[in-house]
C-alpha cells in the first residue's frame, strides 16, 4: 500500500513537471520568435538608412504568398496590384505566431531617414504591431514610432 501512494505522488511529481516544461519551452520559443521580428525589423530599417539599392526596405510579415515566413524586400510595398518588390529574403518562422487587430502585416522603411510615417493611418503616431501566443493567452507588442524606432 505504501509503494502505491509513493508511486501516486511520484506520478503526480512527474506530470507537473513535464507540464512546466511544455510550459517553459513554448514561453521560450515565443519570446525566441519576438525576437526574430524585431531583428528582421532592424535589418530593414538599417538597409533603409543605408539606402542600399537606392530603395526604401521593408519586411512582410505572413504575407499570403509565404504564410508563417517574414519576407525583407525593397521597394514601396509588397503586396496589392502596384507593387513590384525586389531582393526579396524569405525567413522562415519556427513558433507560429498571430497578429492581434490593426496590427500592420508590412512596415515600409524610407530610404536615408527610415521613417514609416507613410504607412500610418494616423501621421505623427506609432505604428503597433500586436504578437499573440496562439497557444497560451499571451501577448506582446513591438512599436515602431514614425522615425523608424522600433521599441518592445
Amino acid at each position: 500500500m505504501e509503494m502505491i501512494v509513493i508511486l501516486g505522488i511520484l506520478t503526480a511529481l512527474v506530470g507537473i513537471a513535464i507540464f512546466t516544461d511544455v510550459n517553459n519551452f513554448r514561453g521560450n520559443a515565443f519570446r525566441a520568435e519576438q525576437s526574430m521580428l524585431v531583428t528582421i525589423l532592424q535589418t530593414a530599417r538599417a538597409d533603409a538608412l543605408n539606402n542600399t539599392d537606392q530603395q526604401p526596405h521593408g519586411v512582410a510579415i505572413h504575407p499570403p504568398d509565404h504564410p508563417n515566413s517574414y519576407v525583407m524586400f525593397e521597394g514601396l510595398c509588397y503586396t496589392g496590384p502596384s507593387c513590384t518588390p525586389t531582393a526579396t529574403q524569405i525567413i522562415g518562422s519556427s513558433y507560429t505566431i498571430g497578429l492581434g487587430s490593426g496590427s500592420p502585416t508590412e512596415i515600409v522603411f524610407s530610404q536615408l531617414s527610415a521613417d514609416v510615417d507613410s504607412l500610418l493611418s494616423v501621421p505623427n503616431q506609432s505604428a503597433t504591431i500586436t504578437v499573440i501566443d496562439p497557444q497560451r493567452p499571451i501577448t506582446s507588442t513591438i512599436t515602431i514610432n514614425k522615425e523608424g524606432a522600433i521599441s518592445l
